[in-house]
């Protein structure tokens, strides 16, 4: 499905029949929420899109066609910010792997897997 969120569109795209932990599926949740609004807000994002498979465990991917960043840019800068560090806490702390691709000028990719 496509929504209208702010001033992007969000695209949705969900594998059936993926069952997660209640704290894993509200984790994901927040994780794509977090992405979606920082990519609008600070890379200016025109399109979002929202993908969660489950090819060994469970993967959300949420990727940009916003600005970009660097992600080594210290914390507070246009880069590796508060967002991204409460994103890999909230990811780790259930024992998922966190990453995030991203360049000027490229978008950017936001991963999360659990297994």
């Amino acid at each position: 499905s496509v929504a209208a969120r702010g001033r992007a569109d969000v695209e949705v795209s969900v594998a059936s029949a993926i069952a997660v932990r209640p704290e894993i599926r509200e984790a994901m949740g927040r994780i794509a929420a977090e992405a979606t609004a920082n990519a609008v807000r600070h890379g200016g994002a025109e399109c979002v899109r929202i993908e969660v498979t489950a090819p060994d465990g469970v993967r959300l991917r949420v990727d940009d066609d916003g600005s970009g960043f660097d992600p080594k840019a210290p914390a507070g800068g246009k880069g590796g910010g508060f967002g991204l560090i409460s994103m890999r806490e909230r990811a780790e702390r259930l024992g998922g792997e966190f990453s995030v691709v991203s360049r000027p000028g490229a978008g950017a990719a936001v991963e999360v897997r659990f297994h």
